[in-house]
């Protein structure tokens, strides 16, 4: 096979390298798989194509209808049916002979049976009972071919009873019985339809052998009551009864529940049955013949009065409420609206396959949060509380009290939430399960208001540690430390779509409550307290004062503090300017440019930093004193600031977002609106003195239908509200309304409908109407092509053919003459048939080819006629279905037919406020498709004997490549030589999509919102980018693997310093997980998928230390090294350590201490590792900063620290800022910290930081996770 190259500039040299990408990735991954310590399943895609067709909007209702219907969780669903069973009392079963012989319990002497086994023969298995044997004996085994003898029926028996055939390791006396009783069957039946017929009776004639050798055994001949209902359900009474009232988000927990009381330890799969019977096989009868009949009559229990409900499936009088509500929930379930359908049997794998996966994650959840709240304790905090600690607590708007408090009432809350888990895990029967699931979600939601709060204090104090201060602070940070462990949620079953226009009359009565509320708070504020900026600005100086205090020797000037607080009422200002549009963001920079663009000084500069803060958000109006950043803030003009009628500019300016609303009605308008209200209601609220008046707030403000938290709460409780509680209110009113700006920004959203084709997986293979022109090269072909051309039964003449006159040839020939391979070539397209109950595609007439024509591939094949819509899409993915028509290629699973019904969106101004008004424009119709890869590929890739060490920066990905096996045997070993570029294989590589990402970022917050769900109120887009840059990052990597023939080690932990950061952040995390162990099962299977099915590879020789849990270190006895496939390496150090001289200077200058640090001439600093040279800052000759501009160049740092005696945090802050300078090319495109500078005077080394942190993680790996050793000794081993 030729490999594809393409040329690419490394060091200014071309160089050929292979492609990665498409078809050779997936072939690499493929090798990569195939090289795991268990073979991966076969390939499994799911390709999406959308329809080439018009489908009406006037059929909208009946796909609405059968969406709710199969996909609902209310009313008039199938979901809703179900549970109305079980809260009836009725169980189902798998088969109507389980819940015959449930009715019939009485009728057998299990129990007695059991007890004379045991007596008699010391045998005790529970589930070896008359009831269980004659269900078993009623059982026809699906594999017509299975052997009727005595080792088969003991085995089946066995199964039944253990879950598990018989083995070596079966107790020899159980063995000895299930052979007896199997043998008694097979003497008295002649096969298993024979013994299903006359079970009963081989069932007497068991319990006489079995009395030969247990002579106090009982008869086992069973008299049964007839059944009048084949339906396999019946009363159990095993669930208690729900009131309508009740919390229907909750009734699923509480059938799980009262299920569990009969046993609490069942496993996940025992409750999923009790749910839904073995098989779903309940649900096939209780959504078809028990609805409809053939004929889409009346069913069985649709045509049932109350009473011949009970009476047929055994409710009790005392249920009779129950029994009207099933009968109800019957009535509800429309007939199939859309598709030709007689019932809804065929959508039991859906819901079943819904609800299985659903009670297993909640079980695990329930396991979960039990250990969870067990771990809530009630830590002691600090008696003493630090000035720091308040800092950090008023910048949270909190008190000490508070803190405290919610420590007492977390640990509180959690024993009560703990008290009813044990309900609903069935361990406690003494309360209503509904009522718990109530009040332990109630529980949860305080709970995790607390732990946020407390997150937040752990989160500063940790900061302040890690910053290599306040080591006092250690046993706050040690008493918050439980606060930082996540906690789950009590889970709710959701599906099916609301009404548009019912939710949209939400959306706008909602928007209009909590923007009239902020109107109205700030309205009551003025007109109450009739606050000035003067009033404002003091408030701010005692903030500003407040943080000095906190800070040990640090003070502030009069003068000092007043600027501060005017610079924070400015800042406020410029960064509400970056959120508006343009026309109000316009209004707001014409009012700060004359303070900003002085005109007395250098116009030119000012106006070029003006320009900077407003366009390129370099820049700030506020920096702290004490803050440690470059740059000192912009200018300001404060005489100017003084001119300024700010009352009068502030109200102008809402009333300029105001007049914009009502005359333009958009997303925009309103999004402006509310952010200027928002602030401005701030301002009035930072300038209140004194307490505002509960009443009057209440008497304006209407917070019912709104989930108020409990700190709010309780700031609202008394008779008054401070300043905090009214920044409370505030935040809360604007925090809601920032969900609302999503759903008015955007200008369409969508409703989507899925409907999953049980049994339907043809698509029809249509031979194009035009003619085809056969390639020379095809008819002088030797294989099988060339065959079927040069056969003149399908090609009689020379000249272009109709394609569908060499179709309608093709198939009347026999399938084993390879026509498939013509079939492939011929001009066709794929179309999908759709059982449409009414005429809404055009016909058309097509070869079905799906997962029987595959597998049967000698059948002959028949034409048929249907509605069909052509698939469009890449002809890369339409050949992937066209391989269907050759042997052992791809086989297509069963289908899901998706409708998007796009609505246009806007928004209309009422006399209320707000209206979000929707009209249904069109449908986009589209169907998934899972594909099969049946072709078998055995090629392993050899990626054991080299890594490849990465390190993901801020901008590129360092790398660097390694020998396994020199490796071990050198303490700082190099990378390899390239052998294209005959140079080290290090580097960098650039990521275009990062940039764009962080981009992405700092735009899409003012941006029109794109195609959304209904109830969707965040934008996908930046997820979409997400996904996009963690591919382009992922292929890099796997094209450098796949280059150099390594697995990749990469850093265990990011963390980036920009705009964008926490986006980045999750797209690392994501590639990251690709490549390495994460132990959240989501994580695990997307990485499975990936990797095509392989999960876990184990290195050859590599042997890795034992990690061990309660040290968090690696040692003892080494094992093979694990690979997924790729490894990581606790990245601490890496960016910090010289690669020449491998030391760390951040490391030398702690060991010196927290308190003074002298420096010497030259920047000098005496350490035990050796003497650190740091530099402050640059001053060049005014030659040399011509020169450098003219050349691009970035001059580095050369003005040493002055000597003297600094603290120590400033010392590391010189120290940080001469390690990581600008690259020396202005046209790199890289960040300010590009550039590693090593500190050591006796060393001086620099290079690009991202490759010697690589460098780095390919050390570390080997020093910290491989035993070397070991490892050595296997390598060279025979």
């Amino acid at each position: 096979m030729t490999i594809k190259t393409h040329q690419r500039y490394i060091e200014g040299n071309a160089v050929e390298l292979p492609r990665h990408g498409g078809k050779a990735a997936r072939r690499w991954r493929r090798a990569v798989a195939n090289s795991a310590a268990k073979p991966p399943r076969p390939e499994l895609r799911t390709f999406s194509f959308p329809l080439d067709c018009t489908v009406p909007t006037e059929i909208f209702p009946a796909a609405n209808t059968l969406y709710n219907t199969v996909e609902g969780t209310g009313e008039g669903s199938l979901f809703q049916l179900l549970l109305r069973v079980h809260l009836a009392g009725v169980g189902v079963f798998s088969a109507k002979k389980d819940a015959e012989s449930f009715r019939n319990a009485a009728a057998f002497p299990d129990a007695e049976f059991s007890a004379a086994l045991k007596r008699g023969l010391g045998i005790d298995i529970p589930k070896l009972t008359p009831r269980n044997l004659l269900n078993l004996l009623k059982t026809v085994p699906k594999d017509a071919r299975l052997a009727f003898d005595r080792s088969t029926v003991a085995n089946r028996i066995h199964a039944s009873c253990f879950g598990k055939r018989m083995d070596e390791r079966t107790d020899s006396a159980v063995r000895e019985l299930l052979e007896y009783i199997a043998d008694s069957v097979t003497r008295h039946s002649n096969g298993y339809k024979d013994l299903s017929s006359k079970a009963l009776s081989v069932l007497e004639e068991l319990g006489e052998s079995i009395k030969l050798r247990c002579p106090d055994s009982p008869s086992l001949r069973i008299s049964l009551t007839a059944s009048n209902t084949s339906l396999p359900i019946f009363f159990t009474g095993a669930v208690e009864s729900v009131e309508d009232n009740e919390a229907s988000d909750f009734w699923l927990h509480h059938v799980i529940a009262c299920l569990l009381r009969e046993n609490p330890q069942s496993k996940a799969s025992e409750v999923q049955d009790a749910v839904l019977s073995t098989n779903n096989n309940a649900l096939s009868n209780l959504f078809g013949v028990a609805l409809f009949d053939a004929e889409a009559n009346p069913g069985l229990l649709r045509g049932m009065s109350v009473a011949d409900l009970k009476n047929t499936l055994g409710i009790p009088i005392s249920r009779q409420r129950d029994a009207e509500r099933l009968r109800a929930a019957i009535q509800s379930i429309p007939s199939p609206p859309l598709f030709h359908e007689r019932h809804y049997a065929n959508y039991r794998p859906a819901l079943g396959g819904k609800l299985r996966s659903w009670i297993a994650n909640y079980l695990t959840r329930l396991d979960t949060l039990d250990k969870q709240l067990n771990a809530i304790g009630r830590p002691d905090l600090p008696a003493v509380v630090d000035a720091e600690i308040d800092l950090i607590l008023a910048g949270l708007k909190l008190t000490d009290v508070e803190v405290r408090q919610m420590v007492h009432d977390r640990h509180a809350l959690a024993r009560r939430a703990l008290d009813c888990i044990q309900v609903l895990r069935g361990l406690d029967g003494s309360r209503r399960p509904i009522e718990c699931a109530v009040e332990v979600d109630r529980h949860l939601l305080s709970l995790r208001e607390i732990q946020g709060h407390l997150e937040s204090v752990a989160s500063q104090v940790k900061q302040l540690l890690e910053g290599g201060r306040s080591d006092h602070l250690r046993p706050w940070a040690e008493a918050l430390a439980a606060a930082d462990t996540g906690l789950f949620v009590l889970p709710r079953i959701s599906g099916g779509t609301d009404d548009v226009a019912t939710v949209l009359a939400t959306l706008s009565d909602t928007t209009c409550k909590l923007l009239s509320g902020l109107e109205r708070l700030r309205e009551t504020i003025r007109v109450t307290g009739g606050q000035t900026l003067d009033a404002l600005l003091r408030n701010y100086e005692l903030d500003e004062r407040t943080r000095a205090r906190a800070l040990p020797g640090r003070t502030l000037k009069d003068e000092q503090v007043s600027e501060l607080a005017k610079r924070r009422f400015l800042s406020s200002l410029a960064r509400l300017a970056d959120r508006l549009s343009e026309k109000p963001s316009e209004e707001v920079w014409y009012l700060l440019r004359p303070l900003l663009v002085d005109a007395s000084g250098p116009s030119k500069k000012t106006q070029r930093l003006f320009n900077r803060l407003r366009f390129n958000r370099q820049g700030r109006l506020y920096v702290s004193p004490w803050s440690p950043a470059r740059h000192e803030p912009l200018h300001v003009n404060w005489q100017g600031f003084e001119r300024v009628e700010w009352a009068h500019e502030l109200s102008r300016i809402l009333q300029f977002v105001r007049d914009n609303l009502k005359s333009e009605s958009s997303g925009e308008t309103l999004q402006d609106y509310i952010e200027v209200l928002r602030l401005f209601t701030q301002f009035e609220i930072d300038g209140i003195q004194g307490n505002l008046e509960i009443s009057k707030l209440k008497a304006e403000i209407d917070l019912t239908g709104l989930a108020v938290h409990q700190r709010l709460e309780s700031a609202l409780s008394g008779a008054t509200v401070d300043r905090k509680g009214l920044s409370l209110l505030a935040t809360f009113l604007a925090s809601h309304l920032a969900k609302m700006k999503f759903t008015a920004r955007r200008s369409q959203f969508i409703v989507r409908h899925k409907f999953s084709r049980v049994g339907q997986d043809d698509l029809l293979f249509v031979p194009k109407n035009k003619t085809w022109n056969i390639p020379p090269k095809y008819r002088d072909a030797k294989g099988i092509i060339g065959q079927l051309i040069r056969n003149e039964k399908i090609i009689s003449e020379q000249r272009p053919l109709a394609a569908s006159a060499v179709f309608d040839r093709c198939i009347n020939m026999p399938p084993e003459s390879g026509v498939g391979h013509m079939l492939k070539q011929l001009p066709h397209d794929w179309f999908l048939p759709i059982d449409f109950r009414d005429s809404v595609l055009p016909v058309v007439s097509g070869l079905p080819v799906g997962k029987q024509t595959v597998r049967n591939s000698a059948v002959a094949r028949q034409l048929i006629s249907a509605q069909g819509a052509r698939l469009r899409g890449p002809s890369t993915y339409l050949n992937q279905l066209s391989d269907m028509l050759l042997p052992k290629r791809t086989e297509s699973k069963e289908w899901m037919l998706i409708f998007d019904w796009i609505y246009q969106s806007k928004i209309s101004m009422e006399v209320r406020g707000p209206r979000f008004v929707a009209n249904l424009v069109r449908c986009q119709p589209r169907v998934a498709i899972p594909v099969e890869d049946l072709s078998e590929n055995e090629t392993q890739a050899s990626i054991f004997d080299r890594i490849l060490a990465v390190d993901l920066g801020e901008r590129q990905i360092g790398y660097a490549v390694f020998d396994v096996k020199d490796a071990l045997t050198s303490d700082l070993p190099l990378p390899i030589q390239d052998p294209l570029t005959q140079q080290p294989a290090y580097g960098a590589l650039r990521v275009p999509g990062v940039r764009r990402l962080i981009g992405a970022v700092r735009t899409h917050r003012g941006r029109q919102a794109g195609n959304t769900k209904l109830k969707q109120n965040f934008d996908t887009r930046l997820a979409q980018h997400r996904e996009n840059v963690t591919a382009e990052i992922t292929q890099r990597i796997e094209a450098m693997c796949a280059r150099f023939n390594a697995f990749p080690v990469l850093e265990s932990s990011v963390v980036n310093f920009q705009t964008g950061s926490r986006q980045l952040d999750l797209v690392y995390g994501d590639v990251v997980r690709t490549f390495a162990f994460s132990d959240v099962s989501a994580h695990q299977t997307k990485r499975s998928e990936h990797w095509l099915g392989a999960d876990k590879w184990v290195h050859p020789y590599l042997m890795a230390g034992e990690y061990d849990v309660t040290t968090r270190k690696r040692g003892g006895k080494a094992k093979p090294l694990n690979l997924f496939p790729g490894a990581t390496v606790n990245p601490a150090g890496t960016s910090q350590t010289c690669v020449k001289c491998a030391r760390n200077a951040i490391e030398a200058l702690k060991s010196l201490g927290d308190g003074k640090i002298t420096v010497g001439h030259g920047g000098t600093v005496v350490t035990p590792a050796g003497v650190l040279a740091i530099m402050r800052g640059t001053d060049y000759p005014e030659r040399e900063y011509k020169q450098a501009r003219r050349q691009k160049v970035n001059l580095p740092l050369n003005v040493p620290l002055s000597p003297g005696t600094y603290p120590a945090l400033e010392v590391m802050t010189a120290l940080r800022r001469t390690m990581r300078q600008k690259n020396p090319n202005v046209m790199a495109r890289d960040t300010t910290q590009s550039r590693f500078q090593c500190m050591f005077a006796d060393c001086g080394a620099t290079y690009h930081a991202d490759e010697g942190a690589a460098i780095n993680i390919g050390r570390k790996f080997f020093r910290e996770r491989i035993d070397r050793t070991a490892s050595l000794k296997r390598a060279t081993a025979p």
